[in-house]
């Protein structure tokens, strides 16, 4: 192996022989290309191995919830209504089949979308009844501070209600489920500021 102890400028291919026998972190320098090469994937690696050892996730805050309709100007009137959203802006497009209007209540903002290819599980269901699920989201909900007074406005405007208020027996929280003209379910929540 006289070429491992020669300093002269060696061929390509004794460079690549001398890092298989010496190994790439033994004792010599590897050039740059590889320590970047080598550095960076194991970087990444490993922090994201160690963010994802930790026991604590970072905290999620409600922002953003988009839902298919069968008729948006209603659908806008609706959550306008009842549930105090205001319009961002409004796109139709008849051509494609398409329309959308995105609403925003303080932080949270709500996407409906009507759409000429979407179904309605009654019609596309066989023997479809009220206790049919389809798999996805089945409800979302919102926590009010002034929960009798959100109650007693909804009740007073006809909204359509699932069953009763509800109280937690463990948190003590008072809940209702109303529905959208599409019949989406939305949960209000006492806010018991914890």
């Amino acid at each position: 192996m006289w070429y491992l102890q020669s300093k002269q400028p060696q061929p390509k291919e004794l460079h690549s022989n001398r890092r298989m026998k010496l190994g790439i972190f033994k004792n010599m320098k590897t050039p740059p290309f590889i320590r970047r090469f080598i550095f960076i994937p194991l970087s990444l690696i490993l922090s994201l191995s160690v963010w994802g050892q930790s026991d604590e996730l970072p905290t999620l805050a409600p922002y953003f919830t988009a839902i298919i309709v069968s008729d948006l100007d209603s659908s806008i009137l609706w959550y306008q209504t009842h549930l105090a959203f205001s319009v961002d802006n409004k796109v139709v497009m008849p051509e494609r089949g398409f329309g959308q209007a995105n609403l925003t209540n303080g932080k949270m903002k709500l996407e409906l979308i009507q759409l000429n290819s979407a179904l309605d599980p009654a019609s596309a269901i066989p023997d479809y009844t009220s206790k049919t699920r389809l798999q996805g989201i089945f409800k979302f909900g919102f926590a009010v501070d002034d929960f009798e007074g959100w109650l007693a406005a909804l009740k007073s405007s006809d909204v359509r209600f699932h069953g009763d208020v509800v109280t937690d027996p463990v948190s003590d929280v008072r809940m209702i489920i109303m529905l959208d003209p599409d019949g989406n379910r939305i949960q209000l929540f006492e806010n018991t500021g914890e």
